[in-house]
């Protein structure tokens, strides 16, 4: 939160005692994209971020609101003092929560405040990300940026036809073979 200053000149005062909170998807926006409950003064107590101690990073841990069969796309938007001020309109965060089998919690990558970083890329794909990386003799690890419902395939031919690579199906790597000549790999949603 360094530096972080709203849409509505509120700049960040890094004392701790500044009401910082995110607001989102997650709990309940309207068809139009506006937080319900409201942006104001007296946020849900569960979405007020706390300030570490030795640093400007806040963090909130939300329980209980993204269960099974919940959508994995999470949007949202971070809150200086309580206004809708950390970006403009359209302007929100989007995340994807990449769990993978046997995993209940799932930790966010740190953010920043959009409107105090331009540049500032603050939407994820959904997959994507594919690389090549050194693994166990005899094998390359493949990873990416994954969901449970995301799968590999690959082909000796860039043309296909592509088969289903089963062990690499929600997950968000995994090893193959540098043996048997080229191979090519496509992840598929």
């Amino acid at each position: 939160m360094a530096g972080a200053q709203g849409t509505d000149g509120t700049n960040y005062d890094g004392s701790g005692s500044q009401l910082v909170y995110i607001n989102g998807s997650f709990v309940s926006w309207d068809s139009q994209g506006t937080p319900d409950p409201d942006w104001g003064p007296t946020p849900m107590a569960e979405l007020v971020l706390t300030k570490s101690p030795s640093s400007d990073i806040h963090t909130v841990t939300i329980s209980n609101r993204f269960l099974a069969g919940s959508a994995l796309r999470v949007q949202y938007k971070y809150s200086l003092g309580g206004a809708d001020n950390e970006a403009g309109s359209g302007q929100d965060h989007v995340r994807y929560i990449r769990t993978t089998p046997g995993v209940t919690n799932y930790v966010m990558p740190v953010d920043k405040f959009i409107n105090s970083t331009p540049g500032y890329d603050y939407t994820e794909d959904a997959i994507g990300g594919l690389a090549a990386k050194p693994s166990t003799p005899g094998n390359v690890q493949l990873q990416w940026a994954g969901l449970p419902c995301a799968y590999m395939q690959g082909s000796t031919n860039v043309a296909g036809p592509f088969s289903d690579l089963f062990e690499a199906r929600g997950v968000s790597s995994t090893n193959v073979p540098t043996s048997g000549g080229q191979q090519y790999f496509r992840l598929r949603r």
